[in-house]
Formats: structure tokens, sequence, C-alpha cells
């Protein structure tokens, strides 16, 4: 990351005005099925298949990723198959939050496997305290509550639970179609961090935290911002027209 990302000048949210980004969120959840899966049957109500042209393209184009990073031979191994399970209506929830979420089996041939979620969400003002809620976990009536209360019935008839059993890991992905990514870094570098750690707290970081945090950037491309922390990771693009 350049010294102009991670100056001190730059880390600060302390400002009235506000960025339109669009939000979505990729949620993965850890379990461990009884034996070989074999498909999921009858889909429990509260899941609709999700549209063939949608999951056809999204499968075809995470299995061509796959075998440009693993190498063809580890993909013509069987070894992982990633099936869609179908889409979840999340009704009830805040203004602006996830609508549905669409929903993946990725299974690993030993029996590991993780559920996949996909929960794009409409363009909004950048609000991080309001994201790190929908990704609470332990929030009773929250947005993880109500998804696990459709998804549970799959998950015992696959894994003979009906909850996650391992991790939960939250990816965040925003992105500011009309500002580049120096200006959310500017007005939302704490914030960002505050959203990587999941923190719900009001008490700020010290400055030298939220620069170090901000400077490890995992992301190649010019306009990107990839950072990962052990609760969670986040990938923020502004726009890309800078010119």
């Amino acid at each position: 990351m350049s010294e102009q990302r991670t100056d001190r000048s730059l880390i600060n949210s302390n400002t009235s005005a506000t960025l339109a980004i669009e939000p979505a969120f990729v949620l993965l959840f850890s379990i461990h099925l009884k034996g070989a899966f074999k498909g999921f049957g009858t889909l429990p109500n509260g899941i609709a298949p999700l549209p063939p042209e949608q999951s056809g393209e999204y499968v075809t184009r995470l299995a061509e990723f796959e075998a440009r990073l693993l190498g063809k031979t580890f993909r013509e191994a069987g070894r992982l198959a990633r099936s869609p399970l179908g889409r979840v209506a999340l009704d009830g929830l805040p203004k602006d939050a996830p609508t549905h979420a669409d929903v993946y089996l990725l299974a690993h041939k030993s029996g590991v496997a993780l559920w996949e979620v996909w929960l794009p969400a409409p363009s909004q003002p950048f609000d991080a305290p309001r994201w790190i809620g929908w990704l609470d976990a332990e929030l009773e009536d929250g947005l993880i509550a109500r998804l696990w209360r459709v998804l549970g019935p799959v998950n015992k008839e696959i894994a003979g639970k009906p909850a996650w059993s391992g991790l939960y890991f939250p990816l965040t992905l925003l992105r500011a179609p009309q500002h580049p990514l120096e200006t959310v870094v500017e007005r939302h570098g704490t914030d960002l961090v505050h959203l990587l750690f999941l923190d719900h707290s009001h008490r700020a970081f010290k400055p030298e935290l939220v620069a170090d945090e901000l400077g490890r950037d995992y992301c190649a491309r010019e306009g990107g911002m990839t950072l990962l922390a052990r609760r969670s990771g986040l990938d923020v693009h502004g726009r890309e027209d800078l010119a």
C-alpha cells in the first residue's frame, strides 16, 4: 500500500460527508457431513431454487478459478464439489439489509464442508456499525439467526446438527462506484478496521493499530484493498475510472 493510504491524516472517520456504498457479504460456516454427499433432495419451506442461469454461471466461474489456482489435475481428481442449495428469503430485517441469501455447499470428499452464503444488499451510506450488527451470529433475531432457522433442517439432514459446528467467517465486500479508494480510506479508515474486527465498541483504536491494519493490504490491483483478520475479511474497491 502507498504511503498516501497509510498516512495518519487519512485515517479519520470524523466527517459529516457520506459515501454511497454497494455492500455484499459472503458467509462461510464449516460443518462435517455424516457421509458422502448425495444431494439435498426436496427443499424445505423457505428455500426457493436459484435462477438456473445464475447458479450455473457462478459454479462455472468458480471451477475455472479453482483450475487456475489449484491446477487442472486437482480439479479432475474431484476432491471438491460445489452444489447450489437455493435462495433463502430474509424477511423482517431493517431497511437496507439483504432481502435474500443464495446458498451453496462446498464439500470435500473427506466429509469436511462449508456452507457458502452470498448476501447482496442495496446501495446505502457507509455505516460500519450497521454492517457489524448484521454479521453478529449471536444476535437472537438477527440476520444470521433468521438464515439458520431455514438452513438448520437441511444442515441437520446432511451433518446431523441444526447449526454449524466449526468456523464462522464472514467476508464483507464494499464497492464505492463514485469515489476512489483513497477517499473511502480517508473518510472511514478507522471504521474499516472496526468492521474488519467486527468490533462493537465505541472506544477509539490507537492510530498506530489502524495504520498497521490498513497497511496489511493483500489486494494486487490498483483501487482495491483486501484485509484479513482472525474473525473476518474485508474487500474494498473504489471507482475504477480514475483517469
